[in-house]
């Protein structure tokens, strides 16, 4: 039982790190970039706290949506 209250409490620890870290990083003002070469240099489960912050706390779904429409349109200028 001790075995498994340690391996829970370090997976928290770690996904709580990746949380934190996204949090510190949007208050130091992160840009999309920041974010993806942040979270592809960490491990499976701090990436997930990393990316839980990013998706429900912070306009970074609105912005990619954003710069998805911007290409869209430069798309339809060369064509």
């Amino acid at each position: 039982m001790k075995i498994i209250s340690v391996i829970i409490f370090v997976v928290a620890c770690l996904w709580g790190y990746g949380f934190y870290k996204g949090y510190s990083d949007v208050e130091n003002g992160a840009n999309l970039i920041t974010y993806k070469l942040v979270s592809s240099g960490m491990n499976p489960v701090t990436r997930h706290g990393y990316k839980t912050y990013f998706t429900y706390f912070t306009d970074l779904n609105k912005r990619v949506d954003d710069l998805k429409d911007s290409l869209d349109s430069f798309g339809d200028i060369f064509k």
